[in-house]
């Protein structure tokens, strides 16, 4: 848990994954320019990094990714990613890394989606707050994903309909299980996703999101001024 906590250093962590939802933080991630967040995905992490991040210049520096078929598709941005200052890859498979630059959850307590796993693991690591963008958890509207065709791997990896019952399945699953599995904790998790389809933690829009920034940037504005 040491290398993750370097890698926080207490501040807020923002988990960015695949739900169409997100595209509203593409549109407003210039809004959330003057917080020092922790940046986190899973995954296909360099779409959403080029697509939103990129627009404030910020970067990834945790990234958890355990399907074989992505590592193998983002290799090259692995490599580039862990070559980033207190940058935090991590994975339950084994890739040609040195182990320095790798974070083997080795035991994780969750076998479903990768994005249950991240949270247990960052409330394991006694994070104070996360802010969830694009955990939908299911469809909200036409599409599963954002940028559904350029998430799409390709046909023989998986089809769509299939991907949307594993969607409904490991929601169901979080609804239901994580809360029992987190059990007591000081971590506050919030999804900013007010249509998602994930209802076991506290849901917000955007403006709720950075008004919570807001104070707590002016807390700690405060408590540094002491």
């Amino acid at each position: 848990m040491k290398k993750l906590s370097q890698t926080v250093k207490n501040r807020p962590v923002a988990i960015l994954v695949h739900g169409t939802s997100i595209a509203q933080l593409e549109d407003r991630i210039e809004d959330f320019k003057e917080f020092d967040l922790c940046y986190a995905s899973v995954n296909l992490f360099s779409m959403l990094e080029k697509r939103i991040l990129g627009k404030i210049g910020k970067k990834f520096e945790m990234v958890y990714c355990v399907s074989q078929a992505r590592m193998e598709q983002e290799l090259g941005n692995i490599k580039e990613f862990v070559r980033r200052d207190s940058s935090t890859f991590i994975t339950t498979n084994k890739i040609d890394l040195p182990d320095t630059k790798v974070f083997y959850n080795k035991k994780p307590m969750l076998f479903w989606n990768t994005l249950s796993r991240l949270i247990e693991l960052l409330v394991r690591a006694r994070v104070k707050d996360i802010f969830l963008f694009g955990a939908d958890g299911g469809a909200i509207g036409r599409d599963i994903y954002y940028a559904q065709d350029e998430f799409r791997l390709n046909e023989r990896y998986e089809k769509m309909e299939n991907k949307y019952i594993c969607i409904r399945n490991d929601t169901t699953k979080m609804n239901n299980e994580l809360p029992k599995i987190l059990g007591n904790h000081n971590t506050r998790i919030l999804n900013v996703s007010p249509e998602s389809h994930i209802n076991c933690f506290t849901k917000i829009d955007y403006d709720g999101a950075l008004n919570i920034l807001n104070k707590e940037l002016k807390w700690q504005l405060a408590a540094e001024k002491k």
